[in-house]
């Protein structure tokens, strides 16, 4: 069945987990007054529709998992707004439209999964400023345009996966600046030029 909006009114409420059930229609817009909440897992159901605005005003959140679900249309610029937020986990749902790029202000976030979406457009430069981001996938989506070479600021970051898209373009020297990085992954695209002699600095690899 349907997630009740009336939780909204457990103002008290710190952590929410329906995670692999069966619970489908939209996600109640009333979660938004869990003022509280620090945790939401909803992963692995059936939810459809958008993802509410109004999750931008949980201003204590730390960790939102809303992947392996049927949730469609674009992601909401308020998720910007999440200062704290540690995690943020969106993949493997029918989301389209570009990647806002107020997300970039999130700059608490270690994880970003939008994989396996239906994203379009280009990449926004603004993620380059998640100062604390560890790992980020958008592999798996419709993007376009080129690497934005500010992502040479991720100097935290462990796994970067951009395959499976359609982004062009040379691969920016500025990658080479990210010396904890495992896991580049840029495979599926079309991108062109030659590889950046620059890439031979990150010895992590």
């Amino acid at each position: 069945g349907m997630i009740p909006s009336a939780l909204g009114s457990l103002s008290n409420l710190q952590v929410l987990n329906f995670a692999s059930n069966q619970l489908s229609g939209p996600i109640p817009s009333s979660l938004g007054q869990l003022e509280n909440l620090k945790t939401l897992y909803l992963t692995n159901n059936e939810l459809g529709g958008a993802i509410p605005p109004q999750l931008g005003q949980l201003e204590q959140l730390e960790q939102l998992y809303l992947k392996h679900n049927n949730i469609n249309e674009r992601i909401p610029a308020e998720l910007g707004q999440l200062s704290r937020l540690l995690e943020l986990f969106l993949n493997d749902n029918r989301l389209n439209g570009v990647i806002p790029a107020e997300l970039g202000k999130m700059r608490s976030l270690r994880l970003l999964f939008l994989n396996d979406n239906q994203l379009e457009g280009s990449i926004p430069p603004e993620l380059g400023s998640l100062s604390n981001l560890d790992t980020l996938n958008l592999t798996g989506n419709q993007l376009t345009g080129t690497i934005p070479p500010e992502f040479g600021q991720l100097k935290r970051a462990s796994w970067i996966g951009l395959s499976n898209n359609r982004l062009s373009g040379r691969i920016p020297s500025e990658l080479g600046q990210l010396r904890r990085l495992w896991d580049l992954l840029l495979d599926h695209n079309n991108l062109e030029g030659t590889i950046p002699p620059e890439l031979g600095k990150m010895t992590s690899l």
